[in-house]
């Protein structure tokens, strides 16, 4: 049964909360069963496609089951890039502590530079990987290239995220059932509007270049 108006509109946002939970709950569990190191990036890419699901259809599908499967089916290829994301990670880390260790005001912008544009490509690259079925190098330079093009919705994440700490640092208990699964609605809800304001630019470019044709 399908409730109406003002009853139907709190049954939604209970049943997201509900949702959200449980998926947090799901993020945390899986993790584990993955010895956290080769749980961590199955469970967040899991976690990211099945909330771009729910963005996209409303939490009307089983959640575990399609949560369980997406963490399988992207078990090898995301580990991949979490070792990658490690590799790179340590490599800027210390490019940093070389940069910022020198007395040169260069270097030390240069260093602010890169890390800030390295933080956009990282929030990209879930839902990048959410979105598109693409081969693992084309992963990254989509992600580059997307984070570049679209750095003002970049900051406007990591604004909300700023907030979102602030309020697990005040609230603690919420990020146990909050920490994973709002962060990742955050991030998949700013980043479909990206996708969806690229894909008709595209659509626009595509149709102009026929009209010219014809």
């Amino acid at each position: 049964m399908e409730f109406t108006g003002f009853i139907g509109w709190i049954y939604r946002c209970c049943r997201w909360i509900t949702s959200l939970i449980y998926l947090n709950f799901l993020w945390l569990v899986f993790t584990a069963l993955g010895l956290i190191l080769f749980g961590f990036f199955p469970a967040t890419a899991a976690l990211f496609e099945t909330l771009r699901r729910a963005v996209r259809e409303g939490f009307r599908f089983p959640i575990t089951r399609t949560f369980f499967s997406f963490y399988r089916s992207s078990f090898w290829k995301v580990n991949i890039i979490g070792v990658c994301i490690i590799f790179t990670s340590s490599l800027i880390s210390f490019y940093l502590w070389l940069f910022f260790s020198q007395e040169s005001s260069l270097l030390q912008v240069m260093g602010f530079v890169g890390l800030f544009v390295y933080l956009l490509v990282l929030l990209y690259l879930f839902p990048v990987y959410s979105h598109y079925e693409l081969s693992l190098l084309d992963y990254l330079r989509y992600s580059i290239s997307i984070a570049l093009l679209n750095w003002s919705w970049g900051v406007v994440m990591m604004i909300g995220l700023a907030i979102e700490g602030i309020l697990f640092m005040e609230f603690p208990p919420l990020m146990l059932f909050f920490g994973g699964s709002v962060s990742a609605l955050l991030l998949t809800s700013i980043s479909l509007r990206v996708f969806r304001k690229m894909e008709k630019k595209k659509e626009e470019v595509n149709g102009k270049f026929f009209t010219i044709i014809n």
